[in-house]
């Protein structure tokens, strides 16, 4: 799993920012099989402090 997240936009007591995140993986099944996954999440966060 990797992530990452980037402030876009910041002014007095708000931030706009960019999140991803990038998940892999693998099962691995009876007989010799397995099955592959990849995941990759993109979010738009809103903060107030």
């Amino acid at each position: 799993m990797a992530s990452t997240g980037y402030e876009i936009y910041k002014k007095k007591n708000f931030v706009l920012n960019v999140q991803s995140k990038l998940v892999i993986g693998r099962a691995l099944l009876d007989g010799d099989a397995h099955r592959d996954a990849t995941i990759f999440n993109v979010g738009l966060g809103f903060s107030w402090f």
